[in-house]
């Protein structure tokens, strides 16, 4: 199995490892009479290695806290280092009294840093902590369990030793991992587990009760005890690290493939990119001129994306002239080059797209009034009307110098978004975080009243009042101003924020049919295990109807009843939730029986120096009718290399070849190659295939998109050399390969045949003598049928062109689609 995090070094993280544990005082010097406890120091088992092919636990405690500590220090009596997480070799499986399955498995892991010398001696560092001999405990039954672990460790507020004891580290619960089986082995595969308050303390209370450790995959002997038959509940299919880094607010549009658009600014780049069902980025991340609060939209239905560029002020104080729009066809080979299609007066703040009608809405704003409300409709049209003021709306004296008119978006980017949504009969739904009218009676703290915050706004452009409060939602506003997130799906809408009386935040839920929205449920908590929801990082509808929250703080995924806010089901998420909660993100959306979620992850290419927080994609999906099985899990064992990779899906790309045959050309003339053929070992048959051109363009080559027909002009300089052309190919399943193009390119000056038909013999078809083409026999590398005057041992030294490109493609096609562990293979073209 893909392993999900990569070990780094402590070069480059100080900074980064400072902010994490220094956020209270630290003693220096920790108390010397544990220090001496050789626990993780040296062995203290009996058995200190154990064979290779011995099945085991992989847990890597919890990622990002070893991204800042810098990794194990020492891995003893019996656990190793794994390429991505610490190996403990399972030794044993018992029955408990009370009838749960007991797993126990071996070894020691300890984690040092901060400490006075480099050579980090025990009694002189701030963070010395070790685990050992982990076990997991669960209850047949229900799936439901408890891991622990022996600990010792020095406390970074007392600075005094705890421990080595038994705790009860996290609480489990398999329905939402996965399994198989093999043999007389079951693996337990992403299984995701929250703090005990015994936990947190364990990492001197650095983490919270409720935080995620990593995700625990384990093999063990004998049958899986449970195995979420008939139990339901969502478990982790996929979590993909993109790339892209996380900053300024992310959208996130579904397709109706299961693919989706991301879009996606920082202060460096803003991208725009579709993303697979694999959660794996399809054709080019595409750069983009984007407002950093990304005002973005797209139509499902046309599969266009629609965005606003930034159009700077002459001054920080003046305001924005006018905002450049562009639209962008999404095919299923990638986001296509943008297209400006109008510039607006004054500053975008937000975009949205209204499946009723197929239109796009975009609210511009001045900095003081002047709000207007632009409908593109499905042909193209498009049509302005004003929009009322936020002093206007909420009766604010428009000479009140303390207050912002934010009511549709602030005129400064901040990178977070404002949000516009479409309602089921054609209008709108603006959502905008900003304090407004104070509330009598009330008291702030500061010797003034509350204020409201910002309830949205009912757009309704065509209308003859263009927009309204929603005075329903008053209520859930009175003692708080802000806005902290809302989701809208056909007529339920819900609506989070921050409370005065309440620990964080607290959702209601609302209907809106025939003009007029209802309250369903009034703001409260949401509660799952006995723990609030109070840091809300994103919100969605299922296609049943039920409302999906996530927490940041508590890394949860909850689905609730909207109506009576009982928990349906609920997940524990990947431990990179922290942050996620900001800037209003589409955190989480829900389609085709599908849970995507965002996450935040550190870096994987440079992690020593790169403390840039790239974007995280999770997929949960329901268990089948089977439970949890999944044949794609495969044990693990101490050698990372006896690790059965999971069973390749049949997709087009594997099973489909894709070839076309060599096409003679001439300098100076277009030449075209036909269509490529498709060859299968199963006779399987290709749909509709998309053909594109990515990274290097020989002689300004280009593809038809429909046929893959490659079309290029040679020069005089090609003549007697083959230029190669990468094609990719993407399947209607969505996968995809590569092809090359080969155009053998003959002399003009052969024997005066020069028109390439093949008639010749310096027609550079490959048919004549071998003067002017590339005749039977010849190689790229010798010219000729003769054996290479380099001598190249092997069979490539008697490969015509056609063998040789044939081989390659092969070659290609078996490395993407057959050969675990992402091996690329790098094909250069003149």
């Amino acid at each position: 199995m893909a392993r999900r995090i990569h070990r780094i070094h402590r070069a480059g993280i100080g900074a980064l490892a400072c902010v994490a544990l220094t956020a209270s005082p630290l003693i220096v010097s920790p108390a010397a009479a544990d220090a001496t406890d050789p626990i993780g120091i040296r062995h203290t088992a009996e058995v200190t290695e154990y064979p290779d092919d011995t099945p085991a636990m992989y847990w890597n405690i919890r990622d990002l806290f070893m991204q800042i500590a810098g990794g194990a220090d020492t891995t003893l009596d019996g656990a190793r280092q794994g390429s991505s997480d610490i190996i403990w070799p399972f030794v044993g499986r018992e029955t408990t009294p009370d009838g749960q399955v007991l797993l126990k498995y071996h070894g020691t892991a300890n984690i040092r840093s901060f400490c006075e010398t480099p050579e980090e001696v025990r009694g002189q560092c701030q963070l010395d902590l070790t685990f050992s001999r982990p076990w997991v405990t669960y209850d047949p039954a229900t799936g439901r369990g408890m891991f622990s672990a022996v600990v010792h460790t020095v406390n970074r507020n007392s600075g005094e030793w705890e421990g080595p004891g038994r705790l009860d580290l996290a609480t489990f619960d398999l329905k939402n991992g996965r399994y198989n089986t093999s043999g007389d082995l079951t693996t337990w595969a992403d299984v995701p587990s929250a703090l005990t308050v015994a936990g947190a303390h364990a990492f001197s209370d650095i983490l919270d009760e409720g935080d995620a450790l990593s995700l625990l995959d384990f093999t063990f002997t004998g049958d899986p005890g449970f195995t979420g038959a008939g139990d339901g509940g969502y478990s982790t299919t996929v979590a993909e690290h993109t790339g892209i880094v996380l900053e300024h607010a992310v959208r996130l549009f579904p397709r109706s493939d299961g693919s989706l658009v991301l879009v996606a600014g920082d202060h460096e780049a803003n991208t725009a990119v579709l993303i697979g069902r694999d959660m794996k980025p399809i054709g080019e991340k595409r750069t983009i001129d984007l407002d950093s609060d990304n005002p973005s939209a797209y139509d499902p239905t046309e599969n266009v994306l629609y965005f606003a560029g930034y159009n700077e002020p002459a001054g920080f104080l003046d305001p924005v002239v006018d905002t450049p729009v562009y639209r962008a066809t999404v095919t299923a080979a990638g986001v296509g080059e943008p297209e400006l299609i109008t510039r607006l007066p004054h500053r975008v703040t937000s975009m949205g797209f209204n499946s009723a009608t197929g239109e796009v809405g975009i609210i511009h704003q001045a900095r003081k009034g002047e709000d207007q409300f632009t409908t593109i409709a499905p042909g193209g049209e498009r049509t302005t009307v004003d929009l009322p003021s936020g002093s206007q709306l909420f009766g604010i004296p428009v000479d009140d110098r303390y207050y912002s008119d934010g009511a549709y978006g602030e005129s400064i980017p901040n990178g977070r978004a404002s949000k516009l949504l479409g309602l089921p009969d054609g209008t709108w739904l603006s959502v905008n975080d900003h304090g407004t009218t104070p509330v009598e009676g009330t008291d702030d703290g500061f010797g003034g009243p509350r204020k409201r915050g910002a309830v949205p706004i009912h757009v309704t452009p065509k209308g003859d009042v263009t927009a309204t409060l929603v005075t329903e939602a008053w209520p859930q506003y009175e003692f708080v101003a802000s806005n902290d997130g809302v989701a809208v799906r056909g007529g339920r809408i819900a609506i989070w924020n921050d409370y005065a009386d309440q620990e964080g935040q607290g959702v209601a839920t609302y209907t809106y049919e025939n003009g007029t929205f209802t309250q369903v449920h009034g703001r409260d908590k949401v509660v799952v295990d006995g723990v609030n929801l109070a840091n809300l990082a994103g919100g969605t509808f299922t296609d049943d109807g039920n409302l999906v929250l996530t927490d940041a703080d508590r890394s949860t995924l909850a689905i609730i009843d909207p109506v009576t806010f009982e928990v349906v089901d609920s997940a524990t998420l990947s431990s990179f939730m922290k942050g996620t909660e900001r800037n209003q993100n589409d955190g989480v959306i829900a389609t085709g029986g599908r849970i995507i979620v965002l996450d935040g992850r550190p870096s994987t290419e440079n992690p020593d120096t790169d403390l840039n927080t790239y974007i995280g994609l999770q997929v949960l999906e329901e268990a089948t009718a089977a439970g949890k099985l999944d044949p794609s899990i495969t044990p693990f064992h101490m050698d990372e290399s006896l690790n059965g990779g999971p069973v390749t899906p049949v997709t087009d790309a594997r099973d489909l070849t894709p070839v076309y045959p060599v096409t003679p050309a001439v300098p100076g003339r277009k030449a075209s190659s036909p269509e490529p053929t498709f060859t299968s070992d199963s006779d399987r048959v290709p749909g509709t295939v998309i053909y594109s051109l990515d990274g290097e363009r020989p002689r300004e080559a280009v593809v038809d998109p429909g046929t893959g027909v490659v079309t290029l002009t040679p020069t005089a300089a090609d003549a007697g050399q083959t230029i190669g052309v990468v094609v990719t190919v993407t399947y209607t399943d969505g996968s995809v390969d590569k092809a090359i193009a080969a155009f053998s390119v003959g002399d003009v000056d052969g024997d005066g045949d020069d028109d390439g038909n093949g008639t010749g013999d310096g027609d550079g078809n490959g048919t004549g003598d071998g003067d002017g083409g590339t005749p039977p026999g010849s190689t790229l590398f010798g010219g000729s049928g003769d054996a290479d005057p380099v001598d190249a041992p092997g069979l490539l030294p008697f490969l015509n062109i056609s063998g040789f490109l044939a081989l390659v493609v092969g070659l290609i096609h078996f490395l993407r689609t057959q050969v675990l562990g992402g091996l690329h293979l790098s094909v250069m073209s003149r």
